[in-house]
């Protein structure tokens, strides 16, 4: 616009043409092609007469594998998953689109604010197909899962399918000093909010020893409730780092004449600082339901009723007790199993660290441009302690609590030649 004013827009789609679903978008991997064997027994049950028992008798190493387990026929199609892509299966693709103002100011800084924001559509999640309609209300005798689902020929149909869809969107601001005169700064500011379905398969969808309790199965029929903020939500993010090369030394501004024994002492000296600090990790409270609870198993957990705020007061929050046991509860109606509590209704703590690093640079006289830099840096230099997710699973005895951290203070040493 002018020397000191620049307007920066673009707008794209790109088309999602693989989709790493890990095993669960190969169809190979079916009967007859494979065959999946799985076998739960226990002792009590008596050990197997023949050589072709196994689902409902003990039978122990030395009896060997089954005779015609594995083969395709002898399979019962209710114990397996079985893969499934409908025929009209479509691209999925994401609009990208920004807009951004910089403006150069006084003393070599430069401002950058924009909007930055994409839209996802048709991208692939899994659910199970022939998910089974809830048990009918007590004291009725419970029905098993299989027998519960609309195509009773089948266990877990898991269908990978068009209905995740996101958005995101982004304030994103940048001051920046070029580095001049020894000294350089950046300061990146995001303020943003990110909408899904699911996390994406294979995504690490958790930190620590305790992880968020994020499904990437949807209700298939329901879907319309795991709408929410995504895994990948962080609203605040705030990340300056500095460069600072301290003016002693040969070329600088102070000691420009010094002695080369007395400059590989002073001189070369330069200190960098990052600050980093960040939003937790979005929290979805669940619970492990009983069997006559399950309508599928694809997923081992569903969310329990909200009967108040799960999240305490600040001063009230402690590592052993994190989060209000008495506002959720696990659904006493088992024809209801999925209870009104959101997906990522809660978060983490936020993390906050400071890195710092001092490095000297010796000149070598063997060659030119030959130097050896000597390195120390610091990582959490503050040694803050950042708490990790807290359980919030509401089968688990250590419901709300917080077990582990994330890093304390971490300090390297190292030499790297330059040559």
């Amino acid at each position: 616009m002018t020397d000191r004013w620049v307007v920066r827009s673009g707008f794209g789609i790109s088309y999602v043409h693989f989709n790493r679903l890990g095993s669960e978008d190969l169809l190979p991997i079916n009967l007859p092609q494979t065959v999946t064997l799985s076998v739960s027994q226990q002792p009590s049950q008596g050990l197997c007469k023949t050589s072709t028992d196994y689902s409902t008798c003990y039978r122990t190493t030395q009896m060997g594998y089954p005779e015609g387990a594995l083969v395709a026929k002898n399979v019962d199609q209710r114990s397996v998953r079985f893969r499934y892509i409908p025929s009209d299966t479509r691209t999925g693709y994401v609009m990208n689109w920004h807009l951004s103002v910089q403006r150069q100011l006084p003393r070599g800084f430069v401002l950058d604010v924009g909007y930055v924001g994409n839209r996802s559509l048709k991208l692939l999640v899994l659910a199970d197909y022939n998910q089974a309609v809830p048990n009918p209300p007590l004291p009725a005798a419970a029905i098993p899962l299989n027998d519960r689902r609309p195509i009773k020929e089948f266990g877990n149909i898991q269908i990978a399918y068009n209905r995740d869809d996101g958005s995101y969107h982004a304030l994103q601001a940048k001051l920046e000093r070029r580095f001049s005169s020894g000294f350089s700064l950046l300061n990146s500011f995001t303020w943003s909010k990110a909408i899904d379905l699911a996390p994406g398969q294979l995504e690490d969808v958790g930190v620590g020893t305790v992880v968020a309790n994020q499904n990437t199965r949807i209700n298939y029929l329901n879907p319309g409730s795991e709408k929410a903020v995504a895994t990948t939500d962080v609203p605040f993010l705030n990340i300056t780092s500095l460069i600072w090369e301290v003016p002693v030394g040969r070329g600088r501004t102070f000691g420009s004449h010094l002695a080369r024994p007395l400059d590989y002492v002073l001189g070369g000296w330069r200190m960098t600082a990052i600050n980093s600090m960040s939003s937790g990790n979005p929290i979805t409270f669940i619970y492990s339901p009983a069997s006559d609870y399950s309508v599928s198993s694809n997923s081992k957990d569903y969310r329990p009723n909200l009967i108040g705020d799960p999240i305490l007061p600040a001063g009230q929050r402690t590592p052993a007790m994190y989060w209000n046991k008495g506002a959720l509860q696990i659904p006493a109606d088992r024809t209801h199993p999925f209870g009104n509590a959101g997906r990522n209704i809660a978060r983490s703590d936020g993390v906050y660290t400071f890195d710092l690093g001092l490095f000297k640079e010796v000149p070598l006289p063997w060659r030119d441009g030959m130097r050896l830099q000597i390195r120390a840096e610091a990582f959490n230099f503050l040694n803050k302690t950042n708490l990790q997710n807290a359980d919030s699973n509401l089968s688990d005895a250590g419901f709300g609590q917080i077990q582990s951290t994330y890093s304390p203070r971490q300090v390297q040493l190292a030499l790297k030649l330059y040559f």
